[in-house]
């Protein structure tokens, strides 16, 4: 079985008009999708360092005996969501820019 990426994105302007609170917000989202694609490595670069910096704000208070398992729990989290965010703005990219 193949696992079929194409279906598991959704951008702002496939979903549901309604699912907005407001248009405004819609346009919102629209424009930071199509900045996404713009700019797929910033993105990915920003959304990486953040959560590195969340994940070493984290690891200040962990005991030293738990430290290498909260570590491995951490990284393997931080590297997940970027690659997801790389995934994305990728999409994001050909989507709009075809490229």
């Amino acid at each position: 079985m193949r696992f079929d990426s194409d279906k598991d994105i959704d951008f702002a302007e496939d979903a549901d008009p309604g699912s907005f609170p407001t248009e405004r917000s819609r346009r919102r989202a629209i424009g930071l999708d199509r900045w996404s694609g713009r700019h797929p490595v910033l993105v990915t670069l920003l959304t990486g360092a953040g959560l590195g910096v969340l994940m070493w704000w984290a690891l200040l208070d962990v005991r030293p005996e738990k430290l290498a398992l909260r570590l491995v729990i951490y990284v393997g989290f931080v590297v997940a969501a970027t690659v997801l965010v790389a995934r994305f703005a990728l999409k994001a990219r050909k989507r709009y820019y075809g490229r």
